[in-house]
Order: structure tokens, then C-alpha cells, then sequence
């Protein structure tokens, strides 16, 4: 019996610890519900004096953790001093209601506002809300609170006024608020004003109320306009094609938060900040602004490249740089040669190779171009012609808007041959002339001067970007394709503070040196760049002025 009584014993604590068990288990692995909303403040309490009719606007902040939650809400016990203005809405956002006292008895009126999610795994949100009604006695007075907001930026929250320092209630710019109050003397005081606004004659007044009879408090606040203090790009320019209009870009004038200043319409200049092209900007560069904002329709630039960019520059504003796009080239218009064709020897390949580049209405290279070039002699200068260009290497296929000729052969000696470069729908190109001799032609002639074929833009701003191109010539004027020797620039001019920065030495190629990504730390007015090497003589750019981002169109 005994024994039969422990087993049974057993059994009993056996399904007691499986029982825990399991649950603590269910506990441990049960799948966690998502966060609830937020809502700010947890708990509304207002007061009121019996018989004011003057109604409460409470608003609340609803936010949720990780994304946007949509939710609707109402009042618990549908209390009709409690009035929902907004319904519905979706995180973040607000909820504002109404608590009126109007006909209430003196004493505590609970109620609570419940925000369901539309996730039914969240749970509701509860904000008590109460209404206390004080007890005024019958020989009060009353006392009414008026605000006049004057000036350009209103605070749109309004302002808070205090009876001796008692409940803080909310008013509207211009708007009033009453008070039952028993008869004595009151301080009246306003508060929670803006940065930019101020009451007249201070913040606090003081007030007589007697029993039965109405008194009168009245504030003035200024709100003046904050100051303009810069320029931003609200519309960005946008990546176009050479020589093509760009959509519309819009410049706005901002205070110091940001905010849009509607009364400003002074003149606002775009010009180009960083010029990786040499391009120029083309249109309506100079706007006056409307309501704050200069726009600038029809703009263009002519020369292709990436990472251009825009400055807006005003008198007395901080300037405004854009952000980086692009100018692409045009479709294919023309030919040229951009290696000519040297001297060479009877049946030998002309070196260097002769390039030809295909080249939009602007003159950029058209790299989406890659169809067949044809080679043929325009000028025959043999002494018994015809000559014959040998036919492998008369036809290549252009890469990226180049065709390279690197097997030109020709089969008779003879001076001032020229080449016609053609290719279907485009206009053809001409080269420079050359000589082809019966044993091996003499080294072609020496570099004699350096030029800028490339100048810099004749208006730079401080600090913006912008290239050049400096070409070898030999003592006939043409490029001296040998030369590749290193090319320095200077700067010269009357420049006290600041200089040339970016790669000022480029080894010359074919006998062209192109410098990109140049820049100029000071201002200067009648500026120019020297450029040198050892053997030609040296250039002098085209001069140029230099001004800060700051001053003025």
C-alpha cells in the first residue's frame, strides 16, 4: 500500500515538472510580439474653470520603431467633451483633438483616446486623458487674454500664456483665451515665442479683475523675417548632351534653418565651378529671384565631359555649389585628323600611325561612333601618278570615335600629298600635306614653340576647377609630333594671396600636353598662365580675372 501510494506520488510531481517545464519552454520559445506605437505625451491632464466655454486643442505625436504604421483612433467611452480632429493617420505623425468644458460640472472628467494599428500583431495604444472642472465662485470676474502677431515669419505654434503661474495654456497667434477668476489682482504672462519673434512693451502684464466685470489683456508680438544668409541648388542641373538646353535650374535663397526667404528678389549669376571640358555655359545666367527662388531656363554647355559642376553666387550671400554632372557628346558630324600624316618612305608604313577622330557639331570626340573609316590620296603628288595607297590598311573600324591607320602605304615618291579620310553620312576630313621619298625620310622637324590651343575660360571662380591645352610647333607652324617633352605651367600676375595648384607639369604627347583639374587659390584680375619646356620657347595665355564664390553677378 505504501509503496503503491509514493509511485502514485511520483507520477503526480512527474507531471507537475512537465507541466512547468513545457510552459517555461513556451515561454522561452514563444515568438516575440512587434513593438507598439509611440505616442507622446503618455497622459493628457487640463483644467478648466466652471462655466468657460473656451476649448482645448491637446496634440499628440504617434511614432513607430522601424516603419510606417497606419492607425486609426477614438475615445474609449465616447465622451462628448473629447472631439477627434484627425481620425486616421500613419506614423510619424500627429493626432489632435479638442477637449471642450462647456456645460461640465465641477469636478474630475476621465476619459482615454485608443490608437488601433493596422497590424494586428501590435498592440493598442491608451492615452488617459482628463479634464478637471474647478469650482468658481459666483462673484468672479472674467478675464480675457488677446495676442496680435505682426511681421513675415509667424510662429505657427503659437504662444503659451500663465495666470500667476498657474496652468499654462496654449493660444494662437492671433487669438484669445478667457478666465473665470475670483476678484484680485493677476499676472499675466506669455511665453514660448520663436528665435525670431518678441513682445512689445516684455512678456508679462498685470490685470484687475472684479466681480462681475470683464477685463482686458492684450500682447503684440513681432515676428520679423529671418535675415537671407545663402544660396542652395533646390532644382540640381542635370546630365544633357553637348549644346543641348538642360531642364530648368532653380537656385533658392535660405536663412540659417534652412527655410525658403520669400521676400528675397535680388539677382542671382550661375557660372561653371569645375570646367573638366573647357566648356561654356550658355543661356540666362543671370536671374533675378521670385518669392526667393531665380530660375534659370534654357542653359547649355558646349563641350563634353563628367564631373562638371555649377556655382550661384549673389552681393552679400554665401555662394552655392551644384552637384556633379555631366555634358555628353552629340551624335557624329565630321572628320578630322588629329594625327596627321608624316613624311615617309616609297612602299613603307607612315609612322606614326594616322588617327582620325570622329567629332559632333561642337567639336567633342562622338565615342558612341564605331563604324568603318575609309583612307584614300586626295592629292596625288607624284611626278607620274596615279599613286596607289595600299589597300589592307585603308579601312578600319572606329573605337570609341578614333580610327586608327597604323599600315598606310604608297607606291611612288613624290611632294605634297594630302589624304581624305570619309565614312557613310558623316562629312569627311583633309589632311595636312606630306612628301614620300625613295630612301628613308629625314626626322621630322624640331618643336620650336609652345601655344595654348586649349585657353583658360577668361572668368574663373576661386578655387574652381578648369584645363588647358598647350601643342609643340615646329618652325613651319605645324605640330611637332616628335616633341614629348615635359611642360611646365606658372602663374603670373598681380595675385597677393593664394596660387596655381593641380598637375602644373605634363609630359607632352605626340605634342600635345593637356593639364585637367586645375585650380586658382586667390583672386586675381589680368591674370595668365606661362607655359615652358626645354627647347621651345615658352606662351603666355589670354589673360583672365579670378573672383571669390561670395561676390557679387
Amino acid at each position: 500500500m505504501v509503496a503503491m501510494f509514493n509511485t502514485r506520488e511520483k507520477l503526480a510531481l512527474s507531471a507537475v515538472l512537465a507541466l512547468v517545464v513545457g510552459c517555461r519552454l513556451g515561454q522561452l520559445f514563444e515568438t516575440p510580439h512587434p513593438p507598439g506605437l509611440g505616442v507622446s505625451p503618455p497622459r493628457i491632464t487640463e483644467s478648466a474653470d466652471s462655466g468657460s466655454v473656451e476649448v482645448r486643442t491637446v496634440t499628440l505625436t504617434v511614432s513607430s520603431p522601424s516603419r510606417v504604421v497606419n492607425w486609426t483612433a477614438h475615445s474609449q467611452n465616447g465622451s462628448p467633451w473629447i472631439s477627434l480632429t484627425d481620425g486616421a493617420g500613419d506614423t510619424p505623425g500627429t493626432l489632435r483633438f479638442t477637449l471642450d468644458p462647456s456645460g461640465l460640472d465641477p469636478g474630475t472628467h476621465q476619459d482615454a483616446v485608443i490608437l488601433v494599428p493596422d497590424d494586428s500583431t501590435m498592440p493598442t495604444a491608451r492615452v488617459p486623458v482628463e479634464l478637471r472642472i474647478d469650482r468658481v465662485p459666483p462673484s468672479a470676474g472674467t478675464l480675457i487674454v488677446t495676442t496680435t502677431t505682426t511681421g513675415g515669419t509667424p510662429d505657427p505654434d503659437g504662444y503659451v500664456i500663465t495666470v500667476n503661474g498657474g496652468q499654462a495654456h496654449s493660444i494662437q497667434n492671433d487669438g484669445s483665451t478667457t478666465y473665470a477668476l475670483a476678484p484680485g489682482s493677476y499676472t499675466v504672462q506669455i511665453s514660448g515665442l520663436a528665435s525670431n519673434c518678441s513682445v512689445s512693451n516684455g512678456p508679462s502684464r498685470q490685470a484687475t479683475v472684479a466681480a462681475g466685470q470683464q477685463s482686458t489683456v492684450s500682447f503684440t508680438v513681432d515676428c520679423p523675417a529671418a535675415p537671407v544668409t545663402r544660396l542652395i541648388f533646390s532644382t540640381q542641373p542635370t546630365t544633357t548632351t553637348a549644346g543641348s538646353t538642360m531642364p530648368p535650374v532653380k537656385v533658392t535663397a535660405v536663412d540659417g534653418a534652412g527655410n525658403t526667404i520669400s521676400t528675397f528678389t535680388g539677382s542671382v549669376r550661375l557660372d561653371i565651378f569645375d570646367n573638366p571640358g573647357g566648356g561654356t555655359l550658355a543661356g540666362n545666367v543671370n536671374a533675378s529671384a521670385v518669392a526667393g527662388v531665380a530660375t534659370f531656363p534654357g542653359l547649355s554647355i558646349n563641350k563634353a565631359a563628367s564631373d562638371y559642376t555649377l556655382a550661384a553666387h549673389a552681393s552679400g550671400l554665401t555662394g552655392a555649389v551644384s552637384d556633379a554632372f555631366a555634358i555628353n557628346p552629340g551624335a557624329p558630324d565630321h572628320l578630322v585628323f588629329t594625327v596627321q600624316p608624316s613624311n615617309a618612305q616609297v612602299n613603307s608604313p607612315i609612322a606614326p600611325a594616322v588617327q582620325v577622330t570622329m567629332l559632333d557639331i561642337n567639336g567633342n570626340v562622338a565615342t558612341s561612333f564605331t563604324n568603318i573609316v575609309f583612307m584614300g590620296i586626295d592629292h596625288d603628288g607624284s611626278s607620274n601618278p596615279p599613286a596607289t595607297l595600299s589597300a589592307p590598311g585603308t579601312q578600319r573600324a572606329a573605337a570609341a570615335g578614333v580610327a586608327t591607320f597604323e599600315d598606310l602605304r604608297i607606291d611612288k615618291e613624290g611632294a605634297g600629298y594630302t589624304l581624305v579620310a570619309s565614312a557613310t553620312s558623316l562629312k569627311g576630313g583633309f589632311s595636312s600635306a606630306f612628301n614620300v621619298t625613295a630612301t628613308t625620310p629625314p626626322p621630322p622637324p624640331p618643336a620650336t614653340q609652345l601655344e595654348f590651343t586649349q585657353q583658360p575660360p577668361d572668368r574663373l571662380l576661386l578655387n574652381g576647377g578648369f584645363s588647358v591645352t598647350v601643342t609643340a610647333l615646329n618652325a613651319q607652324g605645324g605640330v611637332a609630333t616628335g616633341f614629348t617633352g615635359l611642360v611646365q605651367l606658372t602663374l603670373q600676375g598681380p595675385i597677393t594671396v593664394g596660387g596655381l595648384t593641380g598637375t602644373r607639369q605634363v609630359n607632352a604627347v605626340g605634342g600635345v600636353a593637356r593639364f585637367t583639374n586645375l585650380r586658382i587659390t586667390g583672386a586675381c584680375v589680368g591674370c595668365s598662365l606661362v607655359a615652358s619646356a626645354s627647347g621651345p620657347a615658352s606662351t603666355t595665355s589670354s589673360s583672365f580675372t579670378v573672383i571669390a564664390l561670395s561676390a557679387g553677378p
